[in-house]
C-alpha cells in the first residue's frame, strides 16, 4: 500500500484473511484464472465454491450423508406432527400438514411463505395425493384465503391428513 507498486492477488489474500479462508479463495482465483472454459474446470470451480464458500461467509454448513439425511428428516417430521397435533390455527394447521405431506412424498423439506399457493398445487399434482384429501385442503386453503372462517371439522379433517402414516391410503372422513 502507498508503493503504488500491484501486489499479487494470491499474497494479498493469504496475507489478509484467516488462513483457511484465503487460501480456499485463493484456490478459486486460480481456478478463475486459468479459465473455466471445460466442464472439469467448471466442476472443479463449482465444488470448490461449494465446500469453502458459506463457511467463509460465517455460515456453517456440512453436506449431509444418507443416514444423517434419514435422521434429519425423520426428526423434523416428528416435531412438525407435534406442532400440528397442538396447533390452534387453521392457517398453522393447513402449513404444517402441507410441510408434512411435501416431505412424506418427495422427502424434501419445504417451509415459507409459498405453502398455501405454489407448493399446494405442485402437492396435489402428485399422484400419492387422492382426490378427496386434494379438496380437502383447497377447500380449508380457499378459506383462508378468502378470510372466511372454516368449520372445525374442515380443520380437522386436514390435521387429520397431515398425521396420517400414508398419504395414499388415508381416507377424509
Amino acid at each position: 500500500p502507498g508503493s503504488g507498486k500491484q501486489r499479487d492477488p494470491e499474497t494479498v489474500l493469504l496475507e489478509l484473511l484467516p488462513r483457511n479462508a484465503g487460501q480456499a479463495l485463493r484456490e478459486m482465483y486460480n481456478l478463475c484464472l486459468d479459465g473455466l472454459d471445460n466442464d472439469s474446470q467448471m466442476k472443479a470451480f463449482l465444488e470448490q465454491a461449494e465446500e469453502h464458500t458459506i463457511t467463509i461467509c460465517g455460515l456453517p454448513f456440512k453436506k449431509l450423508d444418507k443416514r444423517n439425511e434419514k435422521s434429519f428428516l425423520a426428526s423434523r417430521k416428528h416435531e412438525l406432527k407435534s406442532r400440528l397435533e397442538k396447533s390452534k390455527s387453521p392457517t398453522h394447521v393447513l402449513e404444517l400438514t402441507i410441510m408434512l405431506l411435501y416431505q412424506s412424498i418427495k422427502s424434501q423439506c419445504v417451509a415459507g411463505s409459498l405453502l398455501t399457493g405454489p407448493v399446494l398445487s405442485l402437492l396435489l399434482k402428485e399422484r400419492k395425493i387422492t382426490e378427496p384429501v386434494g379438496e380437502v385442503l383447497q377447500q380449508l386453503a380457499s378459506k383462508l384465503e378468502e378470510n372466511e372462517p372454516p368449520g372445525a371439522l374442515l380443520v380437522e379433517s386436514v390435521r387429520r391428513c397431515g398425521l396420517c402414516k400414508d398419504i395414499a391410503k388415508h381416507a377424509v372422513s
